[in-house]
C-alpha cells in the first residue's frame, strides 16, 4: 500500500541525504504507518484533555503481543485489550504516547491514558484513547499547537481526512482549529516536517 509522506524541506536534498547517513540512522525511516484523528475536550474554554484515535494501515507488528489470530472487526474483549495496553502501548508512556501540546512554545505534560480500547476495523488494528492534561490549559490569548509526530521516524503518523483534529462536543463556538505544516519542530534530523494544528478561541 504506497503511503503519502509527510510534507519535506526538499526531496532531492532527502535523497542525497539518505546516502550519505550510516546504516544506522537511514534504516530509521517508517516501519509502522498510522493515521490518526484527535478531539480536544474543554471545560469552557480550558484544554482539559486530548481524545485519540491510530489506526495502523500497515506495519503494526501483532507478534509483540503473541495474537495468533483477530476478528475481521469489532471491538477486542477485556482480556486482549490489556494485552495490547501492557505489550503494545505501555511503553510509549516516556514519550507521551508521540503527543506533542505546546502552549506559547513550551510542551505541556499529560497525566496517564484512560479509556483504552483496541478494535480491528476492515482488518485493521485501532486504538482509542483519552489523554488528560497534568493543568488544564486556558485558551484564551494564548498560542497552542497540538501534533502527534515520532520524532524517530519510526512510525509515520498521518493525519486523517480532515479535520483531523477537531473539539469535542459542547466546546465554545467562537473557538477554532487550522492545520498547518510544523516547521519549527521538525524530525528526523531536520528532514521532514509534521503536521500540526494551531488551536485558538
Amino acid at each position: 500500500m504506497p503511503h503519502r509522506p509527510r510534507r519535506a524541506l526538499a526531496l532531492p536534498r532527502i535523497s542525497l541525504f539518505c546516502l550519505l547517513l550510516p546504516a544506522s540512522v537511514a534504516l530509521a525511516h517508517p516501519h509502522v504507518w498510522i493515521q490518526y484523528a484527535a478531539r480536544v475536550s474543554t471545560n469552557g474554554t480550558s484544554i482539559v484533555a486530548i481524545e485519540e484515535r491510530w489506526r495502523f494501515t500497515e506495519g503494526f507488528p501483532v507478534q509483540l503481543v503473541g495474537v495468533d489470530q483477530l476478528p475481521a472487526n469489532g471491538l477486542l474483549d477485556a482480556a486482549l485489550t490489556k494485552r495490547f495496553h501492557d505489550q503494545a502501548f505501555a511503553s510509549l508512556a516516556h514519550s507521551a504516547y508521540f503527543t506533542h501540546l505546546f502552549v506559547d512554545g513550551n510542551p505541556q505534560a499529560f497525566g496517564e491514558p484512560t479509556a483504552f480500547k483496541v478494535s480491528v476495523e476492515g482488518g485493521k488494528i485501532t486504538y482509542s484513547f483519552r489523554l488528560a492534561l497534568a493543568t488544564p490549559i486556558d485558551m484564551r490569548g494564548k498560542k497552542i499547537e497540538l501534533g502527534i509526530w515520532d520524532p524517530s521516524y519510526y512510525v509515520d503518523y498521518e493525519p486523517e481526512p480532515e479535520p483531523a483534529i477537531s473539539f469535542a462536543p459542547g466546546s465554545p463556538p467562537n473557538c477554532s482549529i487550522r492545520s498547518f505544516v510544523d516547521k519549527t519542530h521538525p524530525i528526523f534530523n531536520g528532514f521532514v516536517l509534521p503536521s500540526a494544528s494551531e488551536i485558538a478561541c
